[in-house]
């Protein structure tokens, strides 16, 4: 039976796709794709999957003028294709997981850049994404109404150019000042054969005037920026350069970047992290400055430098192991958010001198030393102070609260298990109006706290503590009655969490063991497959978790069963919040269960195709009251 796809006059849009696991002779396959030529009219086209080793004969067809989209996807014995240049309506083409396809066009290395009509793409392609082609080495030259080109995983040995009919560079061009590239958006990530941005696209950047977002990602061999560095970009404002290790210093006498940049991300880069610092100076466009895992720094710029960022207001830098000093920091003008993590080896004994020119918002550090490195030490007026997981916190900073007095709102601390006790003049930050510890066991009492703060949030606390402000009869209760919301409490025992799903959907179970009686559950997610155990100090409780998860689940349905056990069960009612059926987030009541002393029991959870299974002993239980 033939199928005339063609005579389908209406038909804008074809999909075609093959079973993997089809192994007919090659010669059907063609026959097939063959005879399934679309009406003239289509306008998008979708091959996956297809495993002969040509395309259609059709697909170049010169007739097909209103095709605008064509994916290209899974097809793993081409080996050559063309570039379409026929498809003069052409805006979106997508090639993906071409595992063979190593040639688009007629174009080799040796004509890369000849003056061949082959060797050009179509002539108003806006969008061109190639992912997952690792034995492709060369692009034929790209149009001047290209807008984004996404590479990845590409085995690109140097970018493609605009072709010269469009730059003035052969007889029949238009001149060079009249070229205007459309391109905004170079995406580059994990090509490893790359070696240099000098050749190519980024050396032709007197034509990439609309060029705003440049990000080059895992590209392990990438060793040279142009040598000029990126300076006659004068839109972008946008630069990332992560994990690009074998990246030489640029010899430069001026920057490396444009004026227009906005945003500047570095992940570890090699030797050229220095240089990429020391080329800041006069990005007075700058907003946003991220350093990230450069071992290679162990100075921040200068002040001449960081007082000409006149716009920088967003400051993160982490995981630079051998940073000792945030050089001119405080000469920037209109910080306002100040991120500091994970770099260890800054203290106060390499600061530079004292001073800051700036009112930050937010503070975040891991630490409470970082309080006193300069300019932090300095600062007078931040807003939100943000203290990760420091065990070895013995004290706040009462000298630093008290400097910010009169704009602090909000602090909050993470896990501080050494922590025993807030300053004495907490009562003095009038502006304080939310104070949250996600766990301080050793916390002894509270200070008298500022009458502004109506939110109090403490975790973890010892039991003792919690006495000193039992409702009625709690000795110190006058410091936080005057408090609109308060949760001060002690974490159970045992604490249990165990992680579902997908990131956005799913169920988190948290267990509290308190003498082997009660679970709660949340209503977040994690991972697939985890297996925990704990033994809980005192009662020597055991717990063994598993979760099991079919790989494919990507949704999670209302529990059918709850928990069950020998001889008896446990029906969780659930409340669903708004969204869709699936991607609900359910929430449950607290439950009690109780066991006998010495008994072993099998919890099993049941959600869907998920099983959790949760072993209990109670080896120790008190008598249940």
């Amino acid at each position: 039976m033939e199928i005339k796809i063609n005579e389908k006059q209406h038909m804008r849009f074809l999909s075609l796709s093959w079973d993997k696991n089809f192994n007919g002779p090659e010669d059907i396959d063609h026959r097939i794709i063959d005879s399934l030529k679309p009406n003239k009219e289509i306008q998008r086209l979708h091959i996956h999957g297809y495993s002969g080793v040509r395309l259609p004969v059709w697909i170049e067809n010169s007739l097909f003028i209103c095709l605008v989209s064509l994916d290209l996807e899974c097809c793993m014995k081409w080996k050559t294709i063309p570039s379409f240049q026929k498809l003069s309506s052409l805006k979106y083409l997508k090639l993906e997981h071409l595992l063979q396809l190593e040639c688009i066009g007629r174009v080799t290395e040796e004509q890369f850049g000849s003056n061949e009509p082959e060797n050009v793409l179509p002539p108003v392609l806006s969008t061109l994404i190639i992912r997952w082609c690792p034995s492709l080495k060369v692009l034929p030259a790209i149009p001047c109404t290209l807008q984004q080109l996404i590479v990845k995983h590409v085995g690109l040995s140097v970018m493609p150019m605009i072709h010269q009919s469009y730059t003035g560079t052969s007889e029949s061009s238009s001149s060079p000042s009249s070229v205007k590239s459309c391109l905004s958006l170079l995406h580059i990530e994990c090509c490893e054969h790359l070696i240099s941005l000098d050749e190519g696209l980024l050396e032709q950047q007197k034509y990439l005037q609309s060029l705003q977002i440049l990000v080059v990602r895992h590209c392990e061999n990438l060793a040279h920026l142009p040598a000029k560095g990126l300076t006659e970009l004068y839109h972008l404002s946008f630069l990332e350069i992560v994990a690009c290790p074998m990246l030489k210093n640029v010899k430069t006498d001026g920057s490396l970047w444009p004026t227009s940049l906005k945003k500047l991300d570095i992940n570890p880069c090699g030797p050229i992290d220095v240089s990429a610092l020391m080329s800041m100076h006069n990005l007075t466009s700058l907003r946003r400055f991220t350093l990230f895992s450069c071992s290679n720094i162990e100075k921040l710029p200068s002040e001449e430098v960081f007082s000409t960022l006149k716009n920088l207001n967003d400051v993160s830098i982490a995981r630079c192991k051998n940073l000792l000093s945030l050089g001119g920091l405080g000469d920037a003008p209109s910080l306002r958010v100040l991120s500091i993590l994970c770099c260890d080896k800054l203290h106060h004994s390499y600061s530079p001198k004292a001073g800051c020119s700036f009112k930050l918002h937010k503070l975040i550090v891991d630490r409470q030393a970082m309080l006193l490195v300069e300019p932090i030490k300095s600062l007078r007026y931040t807003m939100e102070l943000h203290i990760g997981d420091d065990y070895a916190m013995e004290f706040l900073s009462e000298e630093w609260l008290l400097q910010n007095a009169s704009s602090l709102r909000l602090i909050e601390i993470g896990v501080a298990k050494n922590l025993q006790t807030l300053p004495t003049q907490m009562e003095k930050l009038e502006s304080l109006q939310s104070l949250h510890i996600e766990r301080a066991p050793a916390m002894k009492f509270l200070p008298q706290l500022p009458a502004s703060l109506n939110k109090l949030t403490i975790g973890g606390c010892d039991p003792g503590f919690l006495n000193l402000y039992e409702m009625d009869i709690g000795s110190d209760l006058d410091k936080i009655k005057s408090i609109a919301n308060v949760d001060m409490r002690a974490y159970p025992e045992g604490l249990l969490e165990v992680n579902l799903g997908q990131r956005r959907t799913g169920i988190k179970l948290r267990g509290s063991w308190d003498l082997a009686r009660s679970i709660m559950s949340g209503d977040k997610v994690g991972h697939k497959r985890t297996r925990w155990t704990d033994v809980v100090a005192g009662d020597r409780r055991k717990f063994d978790v598993q979760v099991k998860k079919d790989a494919n689940q990507t949704s999670l349905s209302r529990p059918r069963d709850g928990w069950s056990g020998p001889g008896w069960s446990w029906p969780i009612s659930a409340q669903s919040t708004r969204g869709s059926s699936k991607k609900k987030n359910l929430h449950y009541r607290r439950t009690e269960i109780r066991l006998e002393k010495g008994r072993k029991t099998d919890f099993i959870y049941q959600c869907g195709r998920i099983s959790i299974k949760l072993e209990a002993t109670a080896a120790a239980a008190r008598p249940s009251p």
